[in-house]
């Protein structure tokens, strides 16, 4: 199968050759995080065994002369380093614009990785740049899916949401999704929110109320009508009991039944006349 990068780089725009590990340095807008340490360890245990089997992707650096610039390949490098490997096998492309660096960066990345795996707050970036990147923002047609050898496989809405998710909400809400705290369509609702409405709500959850897709619509809905304060939200999660108001028995149906008794001793006869009354009613149904 003919993969994407083969088919945006001809072989002639590529050579492969041996690179001191010392040279390299990361991707410097590196938007994906590293192995976590029992991964790690497995790669380390891979490259003890076999070597670096597949060779890393790099670029001349555009800053540091005498470097390069990983664009695939960062952990097969944190690896080495960690095993004392000096050199590594590389495929060096020439003449890279920076978003073609990126395209690659991200691409080969979610070929290896799934992006489940990251958190939601990280997805959302990715998501967010791909899409840049392909200069595809017709999101009309929710049906229409993104599906790539890169791994992503995502409906056209999913892409708006990520989109809104990294570039209108504020990092503190991001923690809350990347915790479950709260969903991503509670999210994607409060993104309408400007960075002080998101700073109240953040108020308010922190005293360990939970938001619901409903209610962060509602939310939003304040925001529309210029409505949002912290008093304003706290009524959408506090739930006040309705008062219920006193009822009066008519002068004429007590003159009726009760002529010397006290009012404890009228509201005892009632309680019990009440109690018969229901406990009647149900043995009857």
């Amino acid at each position: 199968m003919v993969n994407r990068l083969d088919s945006l780089f001809s072989l002639d725009d590529e050579e492969l050759l041996m690179i001191e590990v010392n040279k390299l340095l990361e991707f410097e807008d590196h938007i994906f995080p590293g192995y976590d340490e029992n991964s790690m360890k497995s790669l380390m245990k891979s490259i003890e065994s076999r070597g670096v089997v597949t060779p890393i992707l790099v670029r001349k650096h555009p800053k540091n002369l005498g470097k390069y610039e990983i664009l695939a390949g960062h952990n097969r490098v944190e690896a080495c380093k960690r095993l004392n490997i000096d050199i590594i096998p590389a495929r060096l492309f020439n003449d890279l614009s920076e978003d073609d660096a990126k395209m690659i960066v991200i691409e080969t990345n979610l070929n290896q990785r799934n992006l489940n795996d990251f958190k939601v707050s990280e997805r959302a970036h990715i998501v967010s740049e791909w899409d840049r990147l392909r200069n595809d923002k017709d999101i009309e047609k929710e049906n229409e899916e993104f599906s790539n050898e890169s791994g992503l496989n995502l409906g056209r809405i999913q892409v708006w949401r990520y989109n809104r998710i990294h570039n209108c909400l504020i990092q503190e809400i991001k923690n809350l999704l990347d915790n479950y705290t709260i969903s991503i369509k509670a999210g994607v609702e409060l993104s309408y929110l400007d960075e002080d409405g998101q700073m109240i709500v953040l108020s308010v959850l922190n005293e360990g109320y939970k938001l619901t897709e409903s209610k962060a619509s509602l939310i939003k809905n304040l925001f529309e009508e210029n409505q949002i304060t912290k008093e304003a939200i706290l009524d959408l999660f506090i739930k006040k009991k309705k008062e219920r108001k006193p009822f009066k028995i008519k002068p004429e149906i007590l003159d009726n039944y009760f002529t010397k008794e006290t009012d404890t001793e009228i509201q005892k006869i009632l309680v019990e006349a009440l109690d018969k009354y229901f406990n009647k009613k149900e043995g009857s149904e």
